[in-house]
């Protein structure tokens, strides 16, 4: 096959997938969802090394939108949430407890206080919590 024709099919490819599902900003809970879908299909119907360039270069974007719109309406939702609720929320994400907690400030009665609300954090836990969830530590104050 010449390079030519391979452009040709990638560029194919590429275009016959923008008619099923246009690359443009995702901005609602439900595109979010067909854009995974899409992906999804995509991904397991073949692997990324038999996909054309065409094929390639269309995950490669939606991926990135996906991504966009995720990390704009996480960013949104979490000024809502008091630092209690954030922390809470950064534990799920990471299947953590009251004792994981406790072993990152440094106390596991203390973690239970404060998850119940009965005691503040402190700057020194603010800074543990923020070292250890990557975050910055204005997350934690209110």
């Amino acid at each position: 096959m010449s390079t030519t024709t391979a452009r040709r099919r990638a560029s194919d490819s590429y275009f016959d997938l923008v008619r099923d599902f246009p690359l443009r900003p995702i901005r609602s809970a439900q595109e979010l969802d067909r854009a995974t879908a899409v992906l999804r299909k995509l991904l397991t119907s073949t692997t990324e090394q038999d996909m054309d360039a065409g094929e390639r270069d269309y995950v490669e974007a939606l991926s990135l939108l996906v991504q966009r719109f995720e990390e704009t309406n996480r960013k949104s939702a979490l000024p809502r949430l008091t630092p209690r609720e954030r922390l809470k929320f950064l534990m799920a994400q990471r299947g953590m407890n009251v004792s994981d907690l406790g072993r990152v400030i440094g106390s596991q009665p203390n973690a239970s206080l404060i998850l119940r609300g009965k005691r503040a954090l402190s700057k020194a836990q603010i800074i543990k919590l923020a070292r250890h969830f990557g975050v910055s530590p204005a997350l934690f104050i209110e």
